[in-house]
This record gives structure tokens, sequence and C-alpha cells, in this order.
């Protein structure tokens, strides 16, 4: 049983791959009928992830923060975290989205239900793992090159938790804030700011084991 549920995360790791084959195949089939061709690859691009993504966590929520190696649920978690890779090994597909005010932020709500709140703006290059781990406020800036990592692996187990930034927040550029982060409303941090596992903060200031 061990062995099949090592073969089957290989498999998962395949996803982006598969995704990138289905493009091809629309581009060959559907090439001269240019609409219907650019409407089945954004379909495979920007709906089909976050569809294997949401019926995944639908059949095994993963509720708890903290699950071990290997278990039922990091091969769930593993399953969304490769049918997301895509965006990752090819930024520019979530850069082409985030070109329209707003539309960036609306298929994160959409398709991957995150919580976006009202003029939250995606300075380029910014970097997100798990999007459906999102908690943000109204009138929030990501500075260039932010890192957002809902999970970290330790040596024998993987944690994950929702990463929550308030209203009126600055996230400093090149920053890293990893699983059950918190920012504070009404603030700027620091740039290159790395936020352990479950910090707080607020006021530039780490509170541990806050509320």
């Amino acid at each position: 049983m061990k062995i099949f549920y090592r073969i089957l995360m290989l498999f998962f790791n395949y996803i982006p791959f598969f995704l990138l084959c289905s493009v091809l195949a629309a581009i060959w089939k559907f090439h001269n009928n240019m609409p219907l061709m650019f409407g089945v690859i954004a379909v495979i691009i920007y709906v089909i992830p976050p569809l294997i993504t949401r019926i995944a966590l639908l059949i095994c929520p993963l509720n708890k923060t903290e699950y071990e190696l290997f278990s039922k649920e990091y091969y769930i978690w593993w399953l969304t975290f490769c049918a997301q890779i895509i965006y990752l090994r090819l930024q520019f597909l979530e850069e082409v989205l985030r070109i329209i005010p707003g539309l960036y932020s609306m298929w994160l709500r959409i398709f991957w239900g995150a919580k976006i709140g009202r003029f939250t703006y995606w300075a380029p290059g910014t970097r997100i793992l798990e999007r459906n781990f999102l908690n943000i406020g109204n009138n929030v800036i990501f500075a260039a090159d932010t890192r957002i990592n809902a999970h970290v692996q330790t040596e024998d187990k993987l944690l994950i938790a929702p990463i929550t930034i308030e209203s009126n927040v600055v996230v400093g550029a090149y920053s890293l804030l990893t699983c059950g982060t918190v920012i504070k409303s009404n603030q700027a941090t620091k740039s290159f700011l790395i936020s352990p596992p479950f910090s707080t903060w607020k006021d530039g200031v780490r509170i541990k084991n806050a509320d």
C-alpha cells in the first residue's frame, strides 16, 4: 500500500505536464477556430487546476494545521499543490491576469475560494504556493517578489494554515510569509520580512502566541 501511494504521489507530479500537453492538443485540434482555441486553453489553464483542488478538498478537507507526513491528508495536499505548480513554473500565466486591475483577485475568489478584499494590489513577482489558503482584507498591497507559503514541512510534520492579512497593510518587498502568518491592520512591514509559521505581526513587531 505504501508503494501505491508513492506511485500516486509521483503521478501527481505530472499534472503540470499533462496540462501543457492538453494545451498543445487544443492548439492542434482547434487552430482553425481561434476563439474556441483560446477558450479551451483558458479553461485548461485557469479552471481545471482550481477545480481539481476544490474537488480534492471537498472529499478530504484540510481543517487541521498539522498532519503526519505521508498520511491521507498529506497526499490530498500534495495533489492540490501539484495542481498549482504550473503557475510557479510559468509565472507569466498569473502576471497576465494581473495586468487587468481586479481580475486576478476575482479569479482567486471565484475559482479558488480565497477571501480577497477590495483594492488588493499584487506587485510583479508575487508568488503564491496555495491560492486556496488566503484571507486578505481591503486595501492591501503586496510589494515586489513577495512569497506566500501556506505550508511548511518539517522532518515529520506538514504544517498548513491560511495566511491572514488584515486591511490597510503594505507587505514589504521580497518578504516571505509562511503558514499561519497574521499581519494586523494599518501597517507597513519592512522589506525582506521573514515570517515564521504562526507569527502575528503588529506595529512592525512579531507577537508570539497572539490571538
